[in-house]
C-alpha cells in the first residue's frame, strides 16, 4: 500500500549488500553509505509494517479496515475480518503461505 513501492526500491538497492561479489572482501566494516542505507531500509520496513498492523488492527488512531494487502519487503499480507476473526495470510517471496487467526481486539 502506501510504503510498498519505496520499501521494494530499498529493498533493490540493498541487494549488494548481500551479494559477496560486491562486498569488498578485504574489510569486514560497512562503510558509513551502507550502514545508512541499511538504517534507512530499517525504518522504511518498520514503518510500513507499523502501518499494516495499525490497518489491520485500528491500533495509532487509525480506523480498521475489513481486507487488504500489504507489501513489505518481498513478503505479502493478506488479511479480511470474517465475523469476530481476523484472517491473516503471510505470503513469502517463494510463495510459502503461512495462515494466522485472531480475534478482533476490542481497545
Amino acid at each position: 500500500m502506501l510504503f510498498g513501492a519505496a520499501v521494494a526500491n530499498a529493498n533493490a538497492n540493498n541487494q549488494h549488500l548481500n551479494n559477496p561479489e560486491t562486498q569488498n572482501v578485504t574489510t569486514a566494516t560497512p562503510t558509513i553509505a551502507q550502514e545508512l542505507q541499511q538504517a534507512l531500509f530499517s525504518s522504511l520496513v518498520s514503518q510500513a509494517q507499523s502501518i499494516a498492523i495499525g490497518s489491520i488492527l485500528g491500533t495509532n488512531g487509525q480506523t480498521p479496515l475489513n481486507s487488504g494487502t500489504f507489501s513489505i519487503a518481498g513478503e505479502t499480507i493478506n488479511f479480511n475480518r470474517v465475523g469476530g476473526q481476523i484472517n491473516i495470510t503471510l505470503v513469502d517471496p517463494n510463495g510459502n503461505q503461512t495462515q494466522i487467526s485472531v480475534p478482533v481486539p476490542q481497545f
